[in-house]
């Protein structure tokens, strides 16, 4: 009776197996489909040509929709595009429509899109509507532009509803929006993190020219600039860099907020405020926040001061010792110094050289590096902002450098001594 028992069980390394599958659960699934380089914005799946919006499409449905967007595995909840070098311009018109056939491209499932370098890689409005829309999912971007996108409405180059947002490793580029947010509009209880990026010239009608979040969105700003956007559509328009509104959650770490412009006393490069609004700063450098006769200052609410920050109005009201109030940063111009994306070097002399907390800039999430990948700090204690500068090379003269010297030295007395002697002379 026990023999037969024992035949009809399963073995115990079988067993065990069958346990841990059970206990791990089902492996996620994960497709992946390359873009065609260059596509053309069409949904045409018998052209041998996969646009982005067809590759989308498919994700979003979960199935090869259109045929010529070939995924390599099964469509799952860790997906991937990526996307060569290249420009891809939408240009099916068609605003507020979402279910990505025509206007702005909707993501309705999760994915990452991965291209091959902000600087090469280009996911482009064409002035049509905003470039992407997000609903409810987990999106991460890397190694892209998004630029040109235009909406009347929120989120002129990304609208993200509720979705779980990351950009790393991207610029936010040349978008408009008519109401708030004209880079990225962020709306909802879900976490917008944005890493090692640029955000530029971007302008919304109201509030938030670079990034706007309200509603309980947690925003985390580490290792990126912020510059040269804007929120002047009226007197009431608040925060050029960022706005942070009702119930949302900032916190930027070893950033460069310059050069944004709001209207007089409204947060030229951060305003925060609204009932449950908070905003913290660390490591960061909020400056030059006027322009075109705006004078909207650095900050405008209430900011929360953990250190090591600058601004160069005194309008951030820091109250640690460790931070520096109505100072020059000293910045040179926003520019490709190295890096993914564009950089405010820190020129020599700048306060914010050996400035910033060790701690901080050697934890995640700076992890030890800045904006560019350059590994922190360069010289006794980092720097404040996304730039770590590096100190003018002073080569050590080695013994060849050093025989030199003396030959040199010993030449030029024997040639003193012959000179005293004069030419005819002898001992």
């Amino acid at each position: 009776m026990r023999r037969g028992l024992i035949r009809g069980c399963l073995s115990v390394p079988a067993a065990l197996t069958l346990l841990v599958l059970a206990l791990s659960g089902t492996p996620a699934e994960t497709a992946t489909i390359t873009v065609t380089a260059n596509a053309q914005d069409i949904l045409n799946g018998s052209n041998g040509s996969c646009s982005l919006r067809e590759a989308i499409t498919n994700i979003n449905d979960g199935t090869g929709t259109y045929n010529d967007c070939t995924a390599t595995g099964t469509y799952g909840t860790n997906d991937e595009i990526i996307l060569p070098a290249g420009t891809y311009t939408n240009n099916i018109a068609g605003a507020d429509e979402d279910n990505n056939a025509t206007g702005d491209l909707d993501i309705l499932s999760p994915v990452t899109i991965t291209g091959a370098g902000a600087d090469v890689t280009f996911i482009d409005g064409g002035g049509i509507d905003r470039v992407l829309h997000i609903s409810g999912v987990t999106v991460t971007i890397s190694g892209v532009t998004i630029q040109n996108g235009n909406v009347t409405g929120a989120g002129g180059g990304i609208y993200n509803y509720n979705g779980t947002l990351t950009v790393t490793s991207s610029t936010i580029s040349s978008n408009s929006a008519s109401q708030n947010g004209g880079g990225i509009a962020t709306i909802g209880r879900v976490p917008l993190t944005v890493t090692s990026s640029t955000i530029l010239n971007n302008s919304a009608g109201v509030h938030g020219g670079g990034i706007y979040s309200i509603f309980s969105s947690s925003v985390t700003v580490t290792n990126s600039t912020i510059s040269g956007n804007s929120a002047i559509g009226n007197a009431a328009s608040t925060g050029g860099g960022i706005r942070n509104s009702t119930s949302s959650s900032l916190t930027v770490i070893n950033s460069t907020i310059t050069d944004n412009t709001a209207p007089p006393s409204s947060g030229g490069g951060i305003n925060s405020g609204g009932p449950g609004a908070s905003a913290s700063l660390r490591n960061t450098i909020v400056a030059s926040s006027s322009g075109g006769g705006q004078t909207g200052g650095d900050c405008s609410g209430t900011i929360t001061d953990n250190g090591n920050n600058l601004d160069s109005d005194g309008t951030c009201n820091w109250t640690q010792s460790t931070s520096i109030s109505n100072a020059n940063p000293i910045l040179g111009p926003l520019q490709y110094n190295g890096g993914p994306t564009w950089t405010h070097a820190l020129i020599t002399g700048s306060p914010a050289i050996d400035a910033g907390d060790p701690a901080t800039c050697a934890n995640s999430p700076v992890s030890g590096v800045d904006q560019r990948g350059v590994p922190r700090p360069q010289g006794p204690v980092c720097d404040i902002g996304a730039f770590e500068a590096i100190p003018p090379h002073i080569p050590v003269p080695t013994m060849t450098d050093w025989g030199m010297v003396i030959f040199l030295f010993l030449a030029g007395a024997g040639a003193v001594y012959m000179i005293r002697k004069g030419p005819y002379q002898t001992d």
